[in-house]
């Protein structure tokens, strides 16, 4: 059997099939990598909407970052 393909058992026949699956479209490729950009976005956004907010934070995690170059 050659990658793509899935074999199907199911009914009542005892003889197995073949059938190719389907390759993703180049467009269904890049809507699934445009949905995972935009879940990215979101958090992105939802993280500098809460450092704005609590600029406290933001100095705090900016302290942790420079030890840890050193």
């Amino acid at each position: 059997m050659g990658v793509g393909e899935l074999i199907n058992c199911g009914g009542d026949s005892p003889k197995c099939e073949t059938s190719r699956l389907e390759e993703p479209t180049v467009t269904d490729n890049l809507k699934m990598k445009k949905a995972k950009l935009e879940r990215q976005l979101a958090d992105v956004n939802a993280a500098i909407e809460a450092l704005e907010s609590n600029p406290g934070v933001e100095k705090v995690l900016n302290l942790i970052s420079k030890t840890g170059r050193y």
